[in-house]
C-alpha cells in the first residue's frame, strides 16, 4: 500500500476514534489532527467498531484502520466468534479494504479472568477454559493476518496477580513463534525489560508501542531506553489513558495527544534531534503497516 505521509509529523498507531462516545466532538478532534499533522490507526475491538473504523478511514486521508476482536471487551461477540469461527472470521475478512493496515486488536487478556478467579467468581477449570478460548481465537487472527499479509496489532494484558507483568506476554511469544512470516506490534507495552529482550531476540518481526503511561510514571523508563529506535511506535489508545499534562484539561484522550508521548520519549532517551526521531517513527510505520 502506498500512502502520502508528507503532510504528517506524528503517527498515533493505536486509537479508537470511531467510538460513539466521541459524538460531535470528533469533528473538532479531526480538525486538531489536521492542524497538528497527526495520523492514526482506528483499531477494531469487534465487528461494529472495525466497520466504523473503516468508514472513518475512508473519509479521512490521515486515518487508517484495523479489523479484529478484542479478547475481553465484547464477551457476547467473543462467544459467537468462538462457536462460529469460520463464519465470524469471514465477516471480519469482508471488512478488509485499501486502508486496512492491521489485524487486531487481538491477543490474550489475563487481567480480568484472573481477577474473577482470585475473587472466587470462577473455578480453576473455568479459568483454564477461558484461557484456552482466548488462545484459539488469537490463532484465528494470526491465520487471517498471514492470509491477508497484514501485521498483528497485539493486545496483551498480564494477570498482575502478585505483581506478575509477564505471564500473558510469555504465552503470546510462544504462540507467535509457531508461525513463520508473522509480524506485528505489541500495543500498549507494559511488561518488563526481560520480556522486551525476549521479544527482540525471538520475534524479530515485531515492534513495541509506547502509550501515555510513560507521562505519569517512570516505571517503564528502562524499557523505553532499551527499545531499538527502529522498533518503536507511539500511541494514545484514545479515548483511554490521558497524558499527565492533559488531565483536568481534556475530558478524554485523542490522537493529537500522541505529541505528549513523543515529547516524553525524547526526554527519557535524551533525543535532541526531534525532527530526525519523527522521521524514524514515520519509517517504522511505513515498514510495518504500509508494506
Amino acid at each position: 500500500m502506498s500512502s502520502d505521509l508528507s503532510k504528517i509529523e506524528y503517527i498515533d498507531i493505536h486509537s479508537h476514534l470511531q467510538f460513539e462516545g466521541y459524538g460531535e466532538e470528533r469533528k473538532n478532534i479531526l480538525e486538531r489532527m489536521r492542524e497538528n499533522k497527526v495520523a492514526t490507526i482506528c483499531i477494531g475491538a469487534d465487528l461494529k467498531e472495525s466497520e466504523a473504523g473503516k468508514v472513518l478511514a475512508e473519509e479521512n486521508e490521515n486515518i487508517f484502520y484495523a479489523i479484529g476482536l478484542h479478547p475481553y471487551d465484547n464477551l457476547s461477540e467473543f462467544g459467537f466468534a468462538f462457536d462460529s469461527q469460520k463464519d465470524y472470521f469471514q465477516k471480519l475478512k469482508n471488512l478488509n479494504g485499501e486502508k486496512c493496515v492491521a489485524i487486531g486488536e487481538c491477543g490474550l487478556d489475563y487481567f480480568y479472568i484472573h481477577k474473577k478467579f482470585k475473587d472466587g467468581e470462577i473455578s480453576e477449570g473455568e479459568l483454564q477454559e477461558e484461557i484456552s478460548k482466548q488462545k484459539e481465537i488469537f490463532r484465528r487472527h494470526i491465520e487471517l493476518a498471514l492470509e491477508l499479509d497484514l501485521p498483528l496489532m497485539l493486545h496483551v494484558r498480564p494477570s498482575e496477580i502478585d505483581g506478575n507483568k509477564e505471564d500473558a506476554y510469555l504465552e503470546v511469544v510462544e504462540i507467535l513463534k509457531e508461525y513463520k512470516n508473522v509480524r506485528g506490534d505489541f500495543h500498549f507495552f507494559v511488561s518488563t525489560k526481560k520480556v522486551l529482550e525476549k521479544i527482540l531476540k525471538e520475534l524479530p518481526n515485531f515492534n513495541i508501542s509506547i502509550p501515555a503511561v510513560c507521562t505519569f510514571t517512570n516505571e517503564y523508563d528502562e524499557v523505553i531506553k532499551n527499545i531499538p529506535l527502529d522498533k518503536i511506535h507511539i500511541e494514545t489508545d484514545s479515548p483511554f489513558v490521558l497524558p499527565k499534562n492533559k488531565r483536568g484539561k481534556a475530558k478524554q484522550n485523542e490522537p493529537t495527544f500522541v505529541i505528549e508521548v513523543f515529547d516524553k520519549i525524547c526526554e527519557i532517551r535524551n533525543i535532541e534531534n526531534k525532527e530526525e526521531f519523527k522521521e524514524i517513527l514515520k519509517q517504522n510505520f511505513k515498514r510495518m503497516f504500509l508494506k
